[in-house]
């Protein structure tokens, strides 16, 4: 990991992110012989969406209070360019209700932590 630049006696923040490999798909040769897939872990078809969730609630209830970009394409008519700022303490799994909501994904009622839906800025 490079070393960060420190601003005002604190590291500067960096931008993190992990791939999950889902499905069977060609791996490039280097990695072929180790590379593998849930999917052929598991024996079984996965829920790509579920993955989605479930990895984001963990992660929403080892970290808390950490920003959050969300970026997308206008999905459920979200307004784009808005900075949006909910209680400290707020779920994460309650944006991620909210997102399930605006992808037409039924019968979730709760998720995880969740508490309620959350008012997104309508485009």
């Amino acid at each position: 990991m490079p070393a960060a630049d420190a601003v005002g006696g604190r590291p500067a923040p960096i931008v993190l992110g992990y791939g999950i490999n889902v499905s069977t798909s060609a791996f490039p040769p280097e990695l072929a012989p180790r590379a593998t897939s849930l999917e052929t872990e598991l024996g079984r078809t996965v829920d790509r969406a579920a993955v989605l969730v479930e990895t984001l609630a963990a992660l929403a209830r080892r970290y808390t209070d950490l920003p959050l970009l969300l970026v997308g394409g206008g999905v459920g008519g979200i307004k784009g360019g808005q900075h949006v700022r909910y209680p400290k303490r707020t779920p994460l799994t309650n944006l991620l209700l909210t997102m399930l909501d605006k992808a037409n994904v039924q019968g979730v009622e709760s998720l995880g932590d969740s508490t309620k839906r959350l008012d997104l800025p309508s485009a």
